[in-house]
C-alpha cells in the first residue's frame, strides 16, 4: 500500500469521526490499484533499523483501526481485484458490497510473509476459522459469488454496479435514527472485537521478521521468474 493513500484515508477518518451530519460513508474503488501493491519488496535491501521499518508499517495498521472505530456506518464498494491490503481495509468497514466479477486474494503467505494489519481476526469473525485459513494460507483467488456465499461480502451485484448498490444501502441506513444506529454499531463491535488485539498484536513484528527470511527471498525470486518456489523453512 502506498503510504500517501494510507495517510489520506486516515485523514478522511478524522473528518468523519467528528462530524455530526455525516452518518454513513462509502469507500469506493477498493481494489488492487489502490491498496494491493508493495507485496514484492525485499526489505533486506533497505538499510533501515528495525524500529524505523516498524514505523513505516504502522500506517496501514492505523488506517484500518481508524476506519473500524468510526461510529458512522462504513460501506466498502468493491470492483475488480481486491488484493492484500485492500481486503484488510474492506473488512475494517461495516459492510462490503462487491460485483460478481470481483476477485479477492491474500498473496502474503505465498510471498513469504504473514497477513498483517490485524486483518486475520476481522476476517475470521466474518467467515469462520476454516474459510479464513483457506483464504489466508492458500492465497488463492476467491471469486465474487463465493465471497458472497461465505459471508465476506453482504451484497453482490453486476459488474460496475457496486457503488450504486452501496449508495442504496447507505440511503436506507441514513433514514434510520442516527444515535440508535451508532450505539448499536459500537456495542456490536465491542462484543465482536474484544479479543482482536490479543490475537494479532504481534503481526506487525511477524511481518518484519518474515521479511528477513530465506523463504521470503525465494518467494520473491520465484514470483518474478514465474515458477514454483522451493521453500526450506529458513
Amino acid at each position: 500500500m502506498k503510504q500517501k493513500i494510507g495517510f489520506t484515508l486516515k485523514k478522511a477518518f478524522s473528518v468523519l469521526s467528528y462530524s455530526d451530519t455525516i452518518w454513513v460513508g462509502t469507500a469506493n474503488g477498493i481494489n488492487r490499484g489502490i491498496l494491493g501493491s508493495g507485496n514484492c519488496i525485499d526489505w533486506r535491501h533497505y538499510a533501515y533499523p528495525m524500529d524505523n521499518l516498524s514505523g513505516n508499517f504502522v500506517v496501514g495498521l492505523d488506517m484500518c483501526q481508524a476506519w473500524e472505530s468510526l461510529e458512522q456506518i462504513t460501506i466498502a464498494s468493491i470492483e475488480g481485484h481486491c488484493i492484500g491490503g485492500a481486503i484488510a481495509l474492506a473488512v475494517s468497514c461495516d459492510f462490503r458490497v462487491a460485483s460478481s466479477s470481483s476477485v479477492f486474494r491474500l498473496p502474503e503467505i505465498p510471498l513469504g510473509m504473514n497477513m498483517s494489519w490485524q486483518a486475520n481476526p476481522r476476517i475470521n469473525s466474518l467467515i469462520g476459522p476454516a474459510r479464513t485459513k483457506e483464504l489466508v494460507i492458500l492465497g488463492e483467488d476467491l471469486l465474487g459469488e463465493k465471497a458472497f456465499e461465505w459471508g465476506l461480502t453482504q451484497r453482490i451485484c453486476k459488474e460496475g454496479e457496486a457503488l450504486n448498490l452501496s449508495v442504496e444501502l447507505a440511503a436506507k441506513i441514513n433514514k434510520l435514527p442516527p444515535i440508535a444506529v451508532r450505539m448499536s454499531k459500537t456495542s456490536i463491535n465491542a462484543t465482536n472485537n474484544s479479543l482482536n488485539y490479543n490475537s494479532s498484536y504481534m503481526d506487525r513484528d511477524q511481518y518484519l521478521l518474515t521479511g528477513f527470511t530465506e523463504d521470503r527471498k525465494e518467494a520473491i525470486k520465484a514470483f518474478f521468474e514465474k515458477r514454483d518456489a522451493n521453500f526450506k523453512g529458513k
